[in-house]
């Protein structure tokens, strides 16, 4: 601390340049710190070990996680808070261990996070929007930025994942990926502030740029297919998807549900929402779809026939056309090659031809929650607690894996989220969404980390 001293003895105008020059002296210190805490900033922790092996997942519960990883390359756990993203090496670990990396921005939010695998220096590449619309890519190798960008940032970028971080990184609004319909190329497409551009995520290069100026702020529900670009206008009367192409940014078409009325907004604006995604929002092959703003599920329906009207199921095509999936009878089933996977309003796993609707397997009993399906497996989660996995073309089980701890465990199943033989669930307690932190989650370390 700077210390001065005034003799009484000194004249007036002495004394007061004294105690002038002591107030100067520290309101600059004090400027200087608050410059330092508050400045935009970027800071990374680069990688100081060599880039771990590929995990082999065996049929087990590892442990429990603080956060909710994102499992990238088979190689790290990548977590998001508020303010940083950071990743550790070991992806079977039973807790979360010290950073390999970290990446902060301040005081910018992260809004959201996705993975891309394959080309990066052989390897995969970390994308995290901000809530200040830049978009930084990492290599997961070191931690360090691959490329930056500045896009538009929207009313819906700003960091939702709670305590875990696990609908940032999972369910990220505004940033997604696709193919290209000609080479099957990987794009990412970065949407927010009634703009959308489309990115070659290993380069950071703009591939297109769309502009929706007309019902500004009513874009916000948007998602990709496994090759298109799909915006809604919830504004418009009737509300209107308009599919691009995800590598060109060429319009393909628009789109709206037989019967969708012209007026009022209440009823112009239907009910729509992706399914059958590769992965949150991205990739997504199906849409769920009503000409009414509001539906009951197929659960509700045959409980209460009188309920209210169901959605029904799109199968969105490459080329941006919109076909109906006469044989989808649940509200989130997954499209795997010629089948429809889906849960029969008994718990019942089923898989379904989809053209003549032949019933091709089902599962033995009933489970909680049909999580994922890929060439590898359909994930199920029993009502047990049971994380199963069932061949896809046989519904055979493969494996069994327990997610509790203890038998007597009791819980809700939040976001789970599945890459290659790692699972993630996350375990709640079925309060409400506006429930604090520590009623909505169990305990300390709720997420579950597991091999199947």
């Amino acid at each position: 601390m700077v210390s001065f001293s005034r003799p009484s003895r000194w004249p007036r105008w002495a004394r007061f340049l004294v105690s002038a020059l002591a107030v100067v002296t520290m309101l600059t210190a004090t400027g200087v710190v608050g410059y330092r805490v508050l400045a935009p900033a970027d800071t990374v922790v680069p990688a100081s070990s060599p880039y771990p092996e590929r995990a082999v997942a065996t049929s087990q519960r590892y442990g429990e996680l603080t956060s909710a990883p994102l499992i990238v390359d088979g190689r790290l756990r990548v977590y998001a808070d508020p303010r940083r993203v950071w990743a550790d090496a070991q992806v079977t670990s039973r807790t979360e261990q010290t950073p390999y990396w970290t990446f902060r921005r301040w005081p910018a939010q992260v809004a959201g996070v996705v993975a891309l695998e394959g080309k990066f220096e052989g390897v995969a590449l970390v994308i995290v929007k901000f809530s200040d619309g830049v978009v930084v890519a990492l290599n997961p190798r070191t931690g360090r930025v691959a490329w930056q960008a500045e896009t538009k940032a929207g009313a819906r970028d700003t960091f939702t994942g709670r305590r875990t971080g696990a609908a940032t990184v999972y369910e990220p609004a505004g940033l997604f990926t696709a193919r290209s319909s000609k080479d099957g190329a990987a794009v990412l497409v970065v949407a927010g502030g009634d703009e959308a551009i489309g990115f070659d995520p290993w380069s950071g290069e703009r591939l297109w740029f769309q502009s929706f100026p007309e019902n500004p702020g009513c874009h916000e529900t948007d998602w990709t297919g496994e090759t298109t670009y799909v915006v809604k206008d919830s504004c418009a009367a009737p509300a209107e998807l308009t599919v691009y192409d995800a590598a060109s940014g060429m319009r393909l078409g628009q789109w709206k549900p037989p019967g969708a009325l012209s007026g009022p907004a209440e009823e112009a604006n239907w009910f729509v929402q992706p399914v059958s995604c590769f992965r949150g929002y991205s990739r997504c092959s199906l849409i769920r779809a009503a000409p009414v703003s509001q539906v009951v599920s197929a659960v509700e329906k045959f409980e209460s026939p009188e309920s209210g009207r169901t959605a029904s199921i799109w199968r969105l095509n490459n080329d941006g056309s919109v076909e109906a999936e006469k044989f989808a009878q649940a509200d989130n089933p997954f499209l795997l090659s010629g089948s429809l996977i889906e849960t029969e309003v008994s718990g019942i796993v089923r898989s379904v031809d989809r053209a003549s609707g032949d019933v091709q397997w089902r599962s033995k009993s009933a489970v909680m929650r049909l999580v994922h399906v890929d060439v590898n497996g359909v994930y199920v989660i029993t009502p047990d607690f049971r994380f199963v996995v069932l061949h896809p073309a046989t519904g055979v089980e493969l494996s069994r894996t327990d997610l509790r701890k203890d038998p007597g465990e009791l819980w809700k199943v939040g976001h789970v989220h599945v890459a290659g033989r790692f699972v993630a669930v996350e375990r709640i307690t079925g309060a409400k969404e506006t429930a604090s932190d520590d009623r909505y989650y169990t305990g300390p370390t709720p997420v579950v980390m597991a091999g199947v």
